[in-house]
């Protein structure tokens, strides 16, 4: 069993937070497990959670047993301080994270950035773009953005877009056509280079947009409706260093002619493309839209109509001449609202739900920005002349509040430990960086104060959290005072067998000894008479390590315990059965140091009954000293009333 399984196995079992139920009006303490007190609302939950969930109905009194039993085990696992370990605060950290994760978008938010997706694919716009990378060989993220910076100055005071793109756009497919990208559509590109394309006027130059790809710049040159998907068949003649253009256009020509004189464009395709997989489907390519394929064939494609076949088309690739099998519009909002979802959720917008969020808590709690801590962090800024490691120690030495949410507050010692040293990093780049880590600081307060607060406002929250912590703290108790202890006590499980031997018993003869498997007849011989013939423990002679080094990998051996009937092998060598053909590399077997014995002569012999049967003996004995140890009180009579 795994932390996991009986996390989820016990979910009938999950105690809710008393404390925070107990607050609600007519919601009585039913039940009190040693420190433990259980409400009426409480119990009533997880009864019915574990009536849904199971085969038949348990009564009422054998829940409450049950139950009693479950808070009798999680009150031993706090007493013993299994809740303060390293493992269990880390596992739960974690686990309050991925859970919290879905309470922390804004719907509204979520809402809103799926209707602009869509409304981003609805049309085309045409840009040129310019990518600066975050950082190059020996220039920082900081000597990047002073880059774009001044690149994007330049731009707005009339120097030409495409001269820049050429020198600078590390956008090598778009900077060799003087950034030129043509129409692009929304939901294929990364989220801040498409919120720069569709937000920026035509004729304009875009803000400056940083991605994980680097910083971005664009210009938009024209907008129209987006013309949908189209789905195409090609033939490609390939134009290289190796190959004449003039006679691949001259085949692309006489292909073009078969295909407008009524020959099958697939066979065409298939028997002349050079195109790999062409070949093997007809030129077949899959439903795209307009930015999806390079500007040439592109453009081409969409000028075409259902059954029309393109003049020859030149790209970087070669020769192509398209058919267009099919168009179709841009499918309605509900149909694509799972994949922009998904989409959402996977950039950079993910994080505007959450911030959304966030913003709201610090709202409502009264988040405070204190001056004098941010002036006091400037300062030692400007006086060291950058942002150094003595500049960010300088910092941590400081107890003067940034700001305060809530009633925590958040000193400028404690942004600085966030910091990292950057020499070039300087003047505004220098607050900037401060105030970026100020902001970090104040939403990790505000995300860890959110969660807290989840308990009291989301009741399913509540419970699953809940569900995973009791469950932890029991596999963790029941391995310490059950499972562990029936596997390691080999002294108890012999003595639980001899008091209950009359229940272990056999209807047929065993096998209990060990087998030698060998390649050839002579390997196992020879294994045989050396094992038989040598004066060394029996557990040192068949070592696997011992084996190999004498034998090599030809021979191996193996202990059984195996009844009449189990397996081919011992059938045949113990009990005289006749032999049958062996499908694998051994193919010589011979039995040593064994013996047939008609009854189990140990607890090893049939250890899986026995470790079973001492596990429901030491959790019977543990149930009872918990039951001693700890005070219980149930109030059946409210429960039936509530219940029956």
């Amino acid at each position: 069993m795994n932390k996991s399984s009986i996390a989820l196995a016990l979910s009938a079992l999950t105690l809710v937070s008393a404390s925070l139920a107990a607050k609600q009006t007519k919601d009585p303490v039913v039940m009190t497990v040693g420190q433990q007190k259980v409400t009426l609302s409480e119990f009533e939950y997880l009864y019915k959670k574990n009536n849904d969930q199971q085969a038949s109905k348990t009564s009422l009194d054998d829940y409450i047993d049950m139950f009693v039993n479950y808070k009798l085990k999680v009150q031993a696992a706090k007493d013993a301080g299994l809740d303060t370990t390293a493992s269990y605060i880390g596992d739960m950290e974690k686990y309050t994270a991925e859970l919290a994760a879905p309470y922390m978008r804004s719907a509204f938010v979520d809402d809103s950035l799926v209707n602009v997706a869509y409304n981003h694919m609805q049309e085309m716009v045409n840009v040129d773009h310019i990518l600066i990378p975050l950082m190059e060989k020996n220039r920082s993220h900081t000597a990047q953005r002073a880059l774009a910076d001044s690149i994007h100055d330049a731009l707005v005071n009339g120097a030409d877009f495409g001269d820049l793109a050429e020198k600078y756009s590390a956008d090598r497919n778009t900077a060799v056509r003087k950034g030129a990208m043509g129409y692009i559509v929304g939901g294929v590109w990364p989220y801040v280079f498409e919120d720069l394309a569709f937000n920026t006027p035509v004729g304009e130059i875009s803000q400056i947009g940083v991605s994980t790809y680097g910083f971005h710049i664009v210009k938009v040159n024209d907008r129209k409706p987006n013309p949908g998907l189209i789905k195409t068949r090609h033939i490609l003649k390939s134009v290289d260093a190796n190959r004449n253009s003039d006679s691949q256009k001259h085949a692309i020509d006489s292909i073009l002619a078969l295909a407008r004189n009524g020959v099958d464009f697939l066979s065409l395709a298939s028997d002349n493309t050079d195109d790999p997989s062409g070949q093997k489907n007809g030129g077949d390519l899959p439903w795209f839209t307009t930015g999806q394929m390079v500007t040439e064939f592109n453009d081409a494609a969409f000028e075409l109509q259902p059954g029309q076949v393109s003049d020859p088309v030149l790209t970087r690739f070669g020769w192509h001449i398209i058919l267009c099998e099919g168009r179709k519009n841009i499918e309605p909002l509900d149909s694509l609202r799972p994949t922009i979802t998904d989409r959402i959720r996977s950039d950079e917008r993910s994080s505007m739900s959450v911030l959304r969020t966030l913003n709201d808590w610090k709202a409502k709690n009264g988040l405070k920005i204190n001056d004098k801590g941010i002036r006091e962090g400037l300062a030692i800024i400007e006086t060291s002349g950058n942002l150094s490691q003595e500049t960010i120690d300088q910092m941590k030495k400081s107890k003067t509040p940034v700001c305060s949410l809530g009633k925590e507050e958040i000193s400028l010692g404690h942004v600085a430990e966030s910091m990292r040293p950057d020499t070039e990093v300087s003047g505004k780049s220098a607050e900037s960086a401060l105030r970026f880590a100020i902001e970090n600081k104040i939403n990790e307060l505000a995300t860890r104060q959110y969660i807290a607060s989840l308990p009291q406002s989301q009741p399913d929250y509540r419970n699953l959290l809940n569900e995973y912590r009791d469950g932890m703290l029991l596999y963790e108790i029941s391995n310490m005072e059950v499972w562990d202890r029936a596997n390691s006590d080999s002294i108890g499980l012999q003595k639980f067998y001899e008091t209950h031997i009359a229940d272990y018993k056999w209807d047929r003869p065993h096998y209990k000894g060990y087998v030698i498997a060998a390649t050839t007849d002579s390997l196992a011989d020879a294994a045989l008479d050396y094992f038989t013939s040598s004066k060394l423990p029996t557990e040192h002679l068949v070592n696997p390590r011992n084996v190999r080094k004498r034998f090599g990998t030809d021979v191996k051996v193996e202990r059984v315990l195996a009844g009449k009937g189990d397996n081919n092998i011992i059938d045949n060598l113990a009990f005289g059965a006749p032999a049958k053909d062996v499908k694998n590399r051994w193919k010589s077997h011979r039995l040593l140091f064994g013996r047939v014995i008609n009854a189990p002569e140990d607890a090893r012999d049939v250890k899986g009954q026995v470790s079973l049967g001492y596990q429901q003996q030491l959790e019977s004995e543990w149930i009872k000293r918990l039951h001693e140890t700890y005070r219980i009180k149930i109030d059946r009579k409210a429960i039936r009333k509530a219940l029956e």
